[in-house]
């Protein structure tokens, strides 16, 4: 068994929720524009959807949303769609069959239809808890965590200029992470319609160094996201290390499923193997990582001296 390079403590894996969230959002804007504050930033998948107390939240939910941010979570990544009515709402598919009560296309319903709706958590059991809208959510997480924005095309206007309006509306515009695989010449062209300077985080998807490196010189981001299948693809090389240095950007790693990272995914430090998951990401650059187990993975980040404890 290969010695543990980011020590912790016996009891680990033991299941964790803080009482209450530990910082700002003041302080974590300022952190995560801080590629090299030291600390790492836990964000959460859609919303935080697997609660650590065996309690299966509904994912995209309200209550999955307030669990991550009493438990500390830095970011929640969430996913939009549009109503019929042009009404941003949660949900991570298009169509309502699989986390809620309904049945077919978000997109052919009114807010007012959707919200007769209930959500399922992730055994399918049907709960009392209804979709929410953006607005709802961004009045709930205001100064208190970040947002990854999913499924919210930079380039599609509609979306866009409705997210825009929430954003503006509720005073959140710089809780706000805007993201996408779209070119950097596209992504610079649909920025520009928007007087406010936007945070978008460029996703790269198995692809060269040399891509990965073009992308940051173009975009200079204050993160980006990097997905890989092959741990030697060259993704997280010394040379791209070194440019996302030199820029400033933070390294985000999804631990959520293997074909994310190389088969470094949560389930592996589960099963007891931390420094095979968590601890290999961590070595190889990342400064934000995405799970869906953010309590075991913020008791090894924090034992690890690589984030504040909860009070």
């Amino acid at each position: 068994m290969r010695p543990l390079r980011h020590p912790v403590s016996a009891g680990l894996i033991a299941f964790f929720i803080a009482d209450t969230a530990y910082a700002d959002i003041a302080s974590i804007v300022e952190s995560y524009r801080d590629s090299e504050s030291g600390r790492v930033l836990i964000a959460c998948h859609r919303a935080g959807y697997l609660s650590e107390d065996g309690k299966h939240l509904p994912e995209n939910s309200v209550p999955a949303i307030q669990e991550s941010i009493r438990a500390g979570a830095e970011i929640l990544e969430i996913d939009l769609a549009l109503t019929s009515d042009g009404e941003l709402v949660l949900m991570h598919d298009t169509k309502l069959d699989r986390t809620t009560t309904g049945k077919g296309p978000v997109s052919e319903l009114t807010l007012t239809e959707i919200k007769e709706l209930h959500l399922r958590d992730p055994d399918g059991k049907v709960t009392k808890e209804q979709i929410p809208t953006f607005r709802e959510t961004m009045e709930l997480v205001k100064g208190k965590a970040m947002v990854n924005l999913d499924k919210l095309p930079v380039t599609d206007r509609k979306k866009m200029d409705a997210a825009m309006k929430v954003l503006r509306e509720t005073g959140t515009l710089d809780h706000a992470i805007f993201k996408g695989s779209t070119s950097p010449d596209a992504v610079t062209k649909a920025l520009k319609r928007y007087p406010e300077k936007l945070d978008y985080m460029p996703v790269v998807a198995n692809v060269s160094a040399s891509e990965v490196i073009t992308t940051l010189d173009t975009l200079k981001p204050e993160a980006i996201e990097i997905v890989f299948k092959d741990e030697n693809s060259g993704m997280l090389s010394p040379e791209v290390l070194a440019t996302a240095k030199r820029h400033g950007t933070r390294i985000w790693i999804n631990s959520l499923w293997a074909s994310l990272n190389a088969g470094h995914e949560d389930a592996k430090a589960l099963a007891g193997d931390i420094e095979g998951s968590w601890g290999w990401i961590l070595d190889h650059g990342a400064t934000i990582i995405q799970t869906d187990h953010r309590a075991p993975l913020a008791k090894y980040l924090e034992a690890a001296g690589k984030r504040p404890k909860a009070p």
